[in-house]
């Protein structure tokens, strides 16, 4: 037991270390919290340990090691100047010399400026000795011995590289104005504060050459050109660095940006010191010198990036020289006409070619590294990890030198109002530079190919480990292979022939590069001694995984570029045979990129570095102090993504998160490059600000996409065939954008911080969907009770779209949500139960009329006010278009199909309030009902029929019919004529009755719904509570058949008994409960309009109101007095009469176009509940005078009423009264005829015996 128990717990703790795999997309750059790099650079420091390579070559590395350090100081140096700021703004100024304080002010200027001038001074001196250092190589190659001799690549490449860190430093002094401008307060302050004291001469005379240094344009530039052309031969020095500038560029000799621009950048310098103001020796005079084929290449780049956000034109140093004629440098200049960039700069016509090249290096990575289970390649491939390696290297090089040049054209090409009309007249610099100086087509291909860079590069950075191995193991054996078996037949060779020289080089490379598997050299190799012997079998070459380091190699790349270069160089290639020379040639070509590829992260992460998108330091030292920083609309970074967000390309949403990794660039090129805090901070208040932005516009977009989903999909479905909506396309909508991608990000990496964008969309889009229903309601409350049918559909949206939502997101339920926006978690009921009620019972049932042949009530036109009229509303929550139904073309959709609502108030209306409400808000509205129903009863129609019955005569019987009908008509003209007298019967009367009946036609109609509403409920509950419908004879199975497979499911549909045995006690209960309930609701037909007249029976009875003023006086036969008019039967009759009479004399009837049929409902319903409804029918007055019509049909006019008129409506009113006894009938008397057991029939022909 102890064993298994402790194998259990090393189980679980050997879960710690899995890792479960993420199931979120990949759409973002490749994500590290901490990053590192192992570099194995030594910079030569290790150049003594190898002593058996050529000694000339040992001094050489020597040499470089001291130029690569002057490179990197400079660098620092170009950094510093770069993010100089004004810190003279920022000191305080004396006002005056009369100040008080004006000393210290002075001292705190000097002590806040002195580490800053120091920093200047220092680099006063760098860069005189750098010039006088690279003079002395110049010189050095400039020997006449030297030019005919063999330079080393690497050698020159660094010269070149010196060149190019002069004309940057050239620049970035000449465009700091702020530098200048702190040097001066400092010299300034500091000679007010040591006035007439002694200052040490060379402190004094640096800063007066720092001074002249700084305020004199081009100084740096002059410096170097004057010293090199001081040297005998400089210019076939310089004219061989161009050489070698325009070779590599020719022959794909570089990897990074940076490389490419810094050979671009030292050719128009070199020009520049070839432009000798010797007219005989300049470089228009000399015919190697052919400037034309500079002229061609400065046409393909003329602008190319110089340092954060400024540019160079590669003319601009051209132009400087003495002798430039326009004329001589056609194709160049014309390449800086706008006209350029639809050649060389357009990156959307670019775009294809790198798609397809991305295509084709993501399916060779994958063939690289999809495996199978034995954890071989999948698919066998002949490709080598170098060969790739290099490809994925070279290839997000060249898209991103496509960025960073295109960003240099833009910058060198403002845009202004007139080339784009969204640009202001007062647009700043930078804003014409970059906001407004990209189309939209420009801003998507940017995007796609910083998606294709970023993505590329998380592939391989996941595939590093893998590729470093394949890199190392494969220069290994490329390198010992040439070594141990090429030199080798080479060194016999040399010997046989006695050519020293070239057997010293091969046998220096040999000892300095080979890597025996013995651990040592072998001694009987006969080719050593110069014999061949081809019974001896060279040693294996060992399978290890070690590349050579960076002294090594450029030990073994010079003596052998000192083997194969050209013989006009007095190489040694003539020393060998002409078999030779192509394998050499060959390992030699191979061997350029290998820094590269051994340092392959580090070169990797520079090739793909775009953070120079973000710099722009240029720009804010043009703003002159008014701006600290630019706000994120100028951003590039944040253009990008904001034209993602705000583009309405669908596909073009997952590449959101890619431009954001922009920052993550700059911000790492700011603490390790520049090494400034406060640089690294704008960028982080950037990145929180355009973060928020970015989940803010994300959530505004995604609510938006789906909304108009949702309601495209309601819509849809609740009314397709509408032909109000045939000119509205709503299948646009139903298009997938790949929102879920981004909406399953739950460890975005920003800035080294891991943010959840799954938990920042959950929270906004909750929150959103809570406003859209908290509008919905708030729109309800400010329409009347038609407006339901738009909040019905409104919450189907919502609730779709929820459900939508939730497949992606972690949403709080639908019904919390709408019970927060509807105030019934805090209150006993919510808005939308209080607005039904309130409308219903001040609008609906005081101000409408009641239709019963269409069952809807109607607000009359031209109607007197009763009461307080039309209640008052709040206006509507002003929201936008996509809160309602997701845009303006859905909402005009949605508000055509609730305009057909809108006249009219009915079942419809009330379907959806049921379905809003439920039960506990359909039971409020009618409890509430009844109260203002049994007010009213009491504290207004009681008193009013009191007075009715007694203007009532004492007796009425019926006249004779032998009278005829003119006859009946008069008699009830003179018997009536003090109640058609009473004052407020067609008025206040009228309007209490109307108020009765509407409230009982409510009751009706809500009884109606319930029981649709109840029937499909309890329908679609009937198969899992046991209850399976039977079938009917045909569709190709037998009856029995059929019937068994109906009752092996019915085991498992049930599902009360699986509650009961298997929940808790309390869901068990519930269960049972609710099973009673549905039955119950099946069988008994539980009505809710029998229980609300009971009720107004019951208070009828009760001694609230006069039992006699309604059922009348006691009858002196104990039966019934038929002539009596003191029951309300009788006063009805009274009513309906005059209603009648005034009808037919105006000849339309104004009282039920007024008043509705909820009058006569009132009446109805009161007559129905007290049972006189015989006693009525029997003895109405307009249904004796319907009587004597049918026997004479007198067309004559009592009072100027005319009989046949008033007959016309009589009738109508009868039909109206049976109606509405007979709906009293259905749900009042039905228990009557109802069986005593309930039982299921099933329907005829179904072929079951009963």
């Amino acid at each position: 037991m102890d064993a298994n128990v402790a194998s259990a717990v090393q189980t679980v703790q050997m879960l710690r270390a899995h890792q479960l795999p993420d199931d979120q997309p990949c759409i973002e750059a490749s994500s590290s919290t901490v990053n590192y790099e192992a570099s194995f650079d030594t910079n030569f420091q290790d150049r003594e340990g190898f002593v058996s390579g050529i000694a000339h070559y040992v001094e050489e590395a020597q040499n470089l090691g001291t130029l690569n350090d002057m490179l990197e100081q400079g660098r620092q140096y170009a950094g510093m100047l770069y993010t100089w700021r004004y810190i003279s703004r920022g000191v305080p100024q004396a006002s005056s010399d009369d100040q008080e304080n004006r000393t210290e002010i002075y001292r705190i200027t000097v002590d806040v400026l002195k580490p800053h001038i120091d920093k200047l001074k220092q680099f006063y001196l760098f860069q005189g000795s750098a010039v006088q250092r690279f003079c002395e190589e110049v010189k050095k190659l400039s020997n006449p011995e030297k030019l005919k001799s063999f330079v080393s690549e690497t050698t020159k490449i660094t010269l070149i590289k010196m060149i190019d860190l002069f004309a940057t430093l050239n620049a970035l002094k000449n465009a700091k104005s702020s530098v200048r401008n702190d040097c001066s307060l400092y010299r300034r302050a500091f000679g007010i504060l040591n006035a007439g004291q002694p200052t040490n001469p060379e402190d004094a005379d640096i800063e007066r050459k720092l001074v002249f240094f700084l305020g004199t344009e081009n100084c740096l530039c002059n410096d170097v050109v004057t010293e090199v052309r001081k040297i005998p031969h400089y210019l076939d020095v310089m004219h061989e660095l161009a050489d070698t500038c325009i070779r590599l560029l020719e022959t794909d000799g570089y990897v990074l940006p940076d490389e490419k621009h810094t050979l671009l950048k030292a050719i128009s310098f070199i020009v520049y010191i070839m432009d000798d103001p010797e007219e005989k020796i300049g470089i228009y005079k000399v015919k190697k010198y052919n400037h034309h084929k500079y002229d061609a290449l400065f046409k393909e780049t003329p602008v190319v990036p110089l340092y954060g956000d400024m540019h160079m034109q590669l003319l601009s140093f051209v132009q400087m020289g003495p002798h430039y004629d326009r004329a001589k440098w056609p194709q160049a200049n014309e390449a800086l006409s706008s006209e350029h960039i639809d050649t060389y700069h357009n990156i959307t016509a670019q775009l294809p070619a790198f798609e397809a090249e991305r295509d084709e290096l993501v399916s060779l990575l994958a063939l690289l590294s999809t495996k199978d289970v034995a954890g071989r390649l999948a698919v066998a491939t002949t490709e080598r990890a170098s060969d790739v390696a290099l490809r994925g290297l070279k290839t997000v090089s060249r898209w991103t030198t496509a960025i960073r040049e295109l960003h240099g054209w833009k910058l060198a090409n403002p845009t202004d109002k007139y080339l784009n009309r969204n640009c202001p007249a007062d647009a700043e610099d930078y804003e014409r530079a970059v906001r407004y100086n990209y189309s939209a087509e420009e801003k998507a291909a940017v995007v796609q190919i910083v998606t294709m860079i970023k993505d590329v590069l998380r592939i391989l950075w996941k595939m590093e480990s893998m590729l470093n191995l394949g890199i190392r193991v494969e220069i290994y054996k490329e390198t010992q292979s040439f070594i141990q078996h090429n030199v080798r037949d080479m060194v016999r060779h040399c010997i046989k022939k006695k050519k020293a020289k070239a057997r010293t080089v091969l046998m220096g490379l040999r000892n300095t590069c080979a890597d025996w598997a013995a651990g040592f050299e072998p001694e009987d190799d006969p080719y050593m001694r110069g014999i061949k012997d081809t019974a001896y079998q060279p040693p294996e070459i060992g399978n290890r995984h070690c590349g050579p380091g960076s002294t090594q190699l450029f030990m073994m790349r010079t003596m052998l570029e000192s083997l194969c270069a050209d013989d006009k160089k007095k190489s040694l290639k003539h020393d060998l045979d002409s078999k030779f020379h192509g394998p050499m040639l060959t390992f030699y070509n191979s061997t350029k990129h290998y820094f590269h590829l051994l340092n392959f992260k580090s070169s990797l992460q520079e090739a793909a570095d775009l953070s120079q998108l973000w710099f722009r330091e240029f720009y804010l030292e043009l703003s002159n102090g008014k701006h600290i920083q630019f706000p994120i609309d100028m951003s590039l970074p944040w253009i990008l993504v904001d034209h993602v967000l705000t583009s309405q390309d669908p596909g073009m949403i997952e590449y959101a998160l890619y431009p954001m990794d922009l920052y993550n660039d700059a911000g790492g090129f700011a603490l390790r490059a520049f090494q400034k805090q406060y640089l690294y901070n704008e960028i982080e208040a950037e990145v929180d600000l355009c973060f928020d932005q970015f989940v803010y516009k994300l959530s505004e977009n995604i609510f938006r996409h789906y909304r108009c989903k949702a309601a495209s999909q309601v819509l849809d479905e609740e009314f397709k065939g509408d032909p109000a909506l045939k000119s509205i396309n709503i299948n646009q909508y139903n298009n997938d954008a790949h929102y879920p991608s981004l909406m399953r990000q739950r460890h975005f990496q920003l800035l080294g911080r891991s943010v959840n964008i799954h938990r920042l969309l959950s929270q906004r889009l909750n929150a959103k969907l809570k406003q859209a229903i908290d509008i919905a309601i708030g729109r309800f409350e400010s329409m009347d009770l038609t407006g339901i049918i738009e909040l019905e559909l409104s919450l189907k949206v919502s609730r779709a779209m929820h459900e939508m939502l939730t497949q992606h997101l972690q949403l709080d339920p639908y019904e919390e949500l709408l019970n927060e926006a509807n105030n019934s978690v805090t209150s006993a009921y919510g808005r939308i139960t209080l607005q039904v009620f309130a409308e219903l019972c001040t609008d609906v049932i005081p101000n409408h009329c009641y239709n019963t042949a269409d069952r809807r009530f109607i607000r009359p036109e031209r109607a007197p006010v009763f009461g307080e009229g039309e209640p008052q509303r709040e206006s509507a929550p002003r929201a936008a278009p996509e809160m309602r139904f997701g845009s303006k073309l859905l909402n005009t959709a949605y508000a055509a199909v609730t305009a057909k609502f809108t006249s009219f108030f009915g079942v419809e209306h009330l379907s959806s309030a049921v379905r809003l409400l439920e039960y506990r808000g359909v039971a409020l509205c009618i409890e509430e009902m009844l109260k203002i129903v049994q007010a009213n009863i009491t504290d207004v129609l009681t008193p009013y029929v009191a007075n009715l019955l007694d203007g009532m005569p004492k007796s009425c019987r019926l006249p004779l019919i032998d009278y005829g009908s003119v006859g009946a008509m008069g008699f009830y003209q003179l018997q009536l004529k003090d109640i058609m007298a009473y004052p407020d019967l067609q008025t206040e009367v009228f309007h209490s009755f109307r108020e009765v009946g509407n409230s009982f036609i409510i009751f009706v109609l809500i009884e109606q719904v319930l029981s649709v509403l109840e029937v499909e409920e309890t329908v679609l509950a009937m198969p899992f509570q046991g209850d399976v419908p039977c079938l009917v004879k045909g569709g190709g199975w037998c009856l029995k058949r059929r019937n068994g497979v109906l009752q092996r499911l019915r085991p498992v549909l049930q599902r009360i008994p699986l509650i009961t045995t298997r929940m808790a006690h309390c869901d068990a209960a519930m269960a049972k409960q609710a099973d009673v309930l549905t039955k119950e609701r099946l069988y008994k037909g539980l009505s809710i309009f029998k229980s609300v007249t009971m009720t107004f029976k019951t208070m009828l009875e009760s001694d609230a109101t006069d039992h006699s003023l309604w059922f009348g006086a006691k009858a002196p036969n104990g039966v019934v007095d038929v002539d009596a008019c003191t029951s309300f039967y009788r006063l009805w009759s009274a009513v309906q009469y005059t209603s009648l009479v005034s009808a037919a004399s105006r000849g339309v009837d104004q009282i039920t176009e007024f008043m509705g049929d909820g009058l006569y409902w009132a009446g109805a319903v009161i007559i129905a509940l007290l049972g006189h409804r015989g006693l009525f029918e029997t003895s109405d007055f307009s249904y004796h005078i319907i009587k004597a019509f049918d026997l004479d049909h007198k067309d004559e006019s009592v009072s100027g009423v005319s009989v046949p008129m008033f007959v016309k409506f009589a009738r109508k009113r009868r039909a109206l009264n049976n109606a509405i006894f007979a709906t009293m009938e259905r749900y009042l008397f039905k228990s009557k005829n109802k069986a005593a057991d309930p039982a299921y029939i099933p329907p005829p022909g179904c072929g079951i015996e009963v």
